[in-house]
């Protein structure tokens, strides 16, 4: 899957159980990231989309930067979400994520559940 494919499934999957998705294009503001969505039963967030290489989800040092800049609890937060052989993965920005440590898309679940399943689970405090 290409990368603008995996986006355009995202921003779907969202809008289609009643969330708001957009894509965020703009080859000229460097860092910026890819999606910004209000997933039913979540704040808004920042996403950054990647498709995984290996086993780590990692933006650029700039991406990194602009999500950490973007996370405004509790009304805006941040993820990467990355999909790597047919399974979407999600986590907290970080300069690198190992895949076994994201949430893991289940058989059958929307994004929106990961979403969800995964904003709900976070325990972490980012600043």
């Amino acid at each position: 899957m290409r990368e603008s494919d995996f986006k355009d499934f995202i921003i779907r999957d969202i809008r289609k159980e009643g969330g708001y998705g957009r894509r965020i294009e703009d080859r000229f503001s460097v860092g910026q990231p890819d999606m910004f969505l209000i997933p039913r039963l979540c704040p808004a967030m920042w996403i950054e989309a990647k498709i995984i290489a290996g086993n780590l989800l990692k933006p650029r040092p700039r991406q990194f930067i602009e999500l950490q800049r973007l996370y405004r609890p509790p009304h805006c937060i941040t993820y990467m979400i990355g999909w790597k052989d047919d399974v979407i993965y999600i986590a907290p920005p970080d300069v690198s994520v190992h895949i076994e440590s994201c949430t893991k898309q289940e058989p059958g679940e929307s994004v929106g559940d990961l979403i969800r399943r995964a904003f709900k689970g976070e325990t972490s405090d980012r600043t």
